[in-house]
């Protein structure tokens, strides 16, 4: 089991023992825990939290913090993990 302190409102890439993962604590305190790797390349995403959108750096796919695809090359959304060990 993973310990991770996660406020609201915030997000976090994590590399841990079942791979990276993309997670954000929402302000009603809904966690959602996903593949924090892009579907198109495998590249590490980042959080814009400006936007509250996880971004690709590698060629520009961005998906909402639920994991569903906003803006291509990549066609699949991320993969929600269903790991509630946080």
């Amino acid at each position: 089991m993973i310990h991770i302190k996660i406020t609201p409102d915030q997000a976090k890439i994590i590399d841990s023992e079942i791979g990276i993962l993309a997670i954000y604590k929402d302000k009603d305190l809904n966690t959602y825990i996903l593949d924090g790797k892009c579907t198109h390349k495998g590249c590490v995403l980042h959080w814009n939290n400006a936007e509250r959108i996880w971004e690709c750096p590698c060629h520009g796919s961005i998906f909402d913090y639920k994991g569903n695809v906003i803006r291509t090359p990549t066609i699949n959304k991320l993969e929600n993990t269903g790991n509630d060990n946080f």
